[in-house]
């Protein structure tokens, strides 16, 4: 009885081990494989977001945003919050203290952070709710008004380097920071503590962006070593990473050329540096099922299920007008790139995993028009050279004149800023040539020089 025991006993343990065995092989070649596409995190979020994806396609009948709050970051250590209602901008605040330049804002629903070129990051939180009683927010909401938005300062932290880059995960329970030595810094909201430390990049973090349908568990980072990093956040694990490059070589690529083509290209002037081109931004679509990373003068689109690239753009004569600072996503299949001289254009992207496409060729530039009250203003400005002098000092300017340093996408509602500080609203449409137009609502003139500009809205 004593040896049958023993041999059961010896047997589950054999067992035990060559189990604990296989598992540590199938864990080996998960890490070794060159896609996160094998990744349970990923893969979830890639469900949710297909998901999103299919609902959203019966139906895109957005609605205009009613009310927003925009947080603005300035060279001048200043960060300042715009009220969107009622189709008009107000003021709500602004605050300084950083010394020196504002790298970038944060906001969500309880919490707003700021990072600068002083190595510090600035904590607010929104009050004004905790004053306001049921039936006090019940006459508001009845009026159509938003919930006040009243600051209150947390303090600050000081991390170990600059922080270039900040993202709320998972609501309001952790602060991501991308810093200028490379590591991504997570911190606790309940606390303020560090939970995670990652060394991921060699140079700066100059982009992050969160899946939003991963619950802050799975996060992109792009630095200026030029790699793109792919993170669980909640194994602290690095999945995948490659570095960045626009060109894509596939079969089915429509961006062959014949030698005499390749020859006049290269005999035109440029200042394409394209082995050499440095990503400065990353973002998500809004359903979650398309990543971009994007440079001076080239993007590339991808399948954020897999990993794998659809779409590159690279531009066929860039020049300095041309160049694209910042992008942002009007719905799974369209792209607005902002300009150097303050254009807005857009791109539909095309292309499967399995037969990317390739193009060189520019930008489309975005159709306006303007309400009965402006349009004879707007047709004069319009007819006339720009004159950047006069046009930055209005109060209601009716175009950008600079480069665009930030958009953001609410409902059919685009808002874009250029660094001069001129903010405007449009309201986005598809015309019958499945064109995407926009049409002036609203604008006001902050008067600074303006880097960065994040987007949340407000409950009615």
């Amino acid at each position: 009885m004593k040896t049958l025991a023993k041999r059961q006993r010896s047997k589950s343990v054999h067992e035990a081990r060559s189990h604990r065995a296989s598992r540590k092989e199938s864990a080996t070649s998960s890490h070794s494989a060159p896609s996160p596409a094998s990744s349970h995190t990923l893969a979830a979020a890639s469900d949710t977001a297909a998901t999103c994806s299919a609902t959203a396609s019966v139906t895109d009948d957005r609605e205009p945003c009613k009310s927003a709050l925009l947080v603005l970051s300035t060279c001048h250590a200043v960060m300042a919050g715009l009220v969107y209602r009622k189709e008009k901008f107000y003021i709500k605040f602004s605050v300084k203290r950083h010394v020196g330049r504002v790298n970038s804002v944060a906001v969500t629903e309880r919490y707003i952070a700021s990072s600068g070129v002083d190595e510090r990051v600035f904590l607010f939180t929104n009050k004004a709710e905790e004053r306001l009683t049921a039936a006090a927010r019940k006459k508001i909401r009845e009026a159509g008004d938003p919930l006040a938005v009243r600051l209150a300062d947390l303090g600050s932290i000081v991390p170990p380097s600059e922080v270039t880059a900040l993202v709320f995960a998972d609501g309001s329970q952790h602060l991501l920071c991308g810093c200028s030595d490379g590591q991504l810094l997570i911190y606790r909201c309940r606390d303020w503590s560090v939970s995670t430390t990652l060394t991921v990049h060699e140079k700066a973090v100059v982009g992050l962006a969160v899946h939003p349908g991963s619950h802050g568990s799975l996060a992109v980072t792009v630095g200026e070593d030029r790699v793109i990093a792919v993170l669980d956040l909640l194994k602290a694990k690095l999945l995948t990473k490659w570095k960045y490059n626009p060109s894509l070589a596939a079969a089915g690529s429509l961006s062959r050329r014949s030698e005499d083509d390749a020859q006049e290209q290269a005999q035109r002037p440029s200042v394409f540096a394209s082995a050499r081109e440095v990503p400065v931004g990353v973002l998500f679509s809004p359903q979650g099922t398309r990543l971009v990373i994007f440079s001076r003068f080239s993007f590339v689109v991808y399948e954020a299920s897999v990993m794998k690239p659809i779409c590159s753009l690279r531009c066929a004569n860039p020049q300095p007008p041309d160049e694209m600072h910042r992008l942002a996503f009007f719905s799974e299949t369209e792209l607005i790139v902002g300009t150097e001289v303050g254009a807005l254009k857009v791109c539909r992207i095309e292309g499967t995993p399995d037969k990317p496409l390739n193009m060189t060729a520019r930008l489309v530039p975005i159709s306006v028009t303007y309400p009965e009250s402006v349009r004879a203003a707007a047709a004069a400005l319009l007819a006339t050279p720009v004159k950047v002098d006069m046009e930055t000092r209005l109060k209601n300017p009716l175009r950008h004149i600079n480069r665009v340093k930030a958009l953001q996408v609410q409902g059919s509602t685009i808002f874009s800023i250029d660094s001069s500080g001129i903010v405007i609203a449009w309201n986005a449409r598809t015309t019958a040539e499945d064109r995407l137009s926009l049409q002036y609502v609203t604008s006001a003139n902050f008067q600074g020089r303006v880097t960065g500009m994040e987007l949340y809205p407000l409950p009615v």
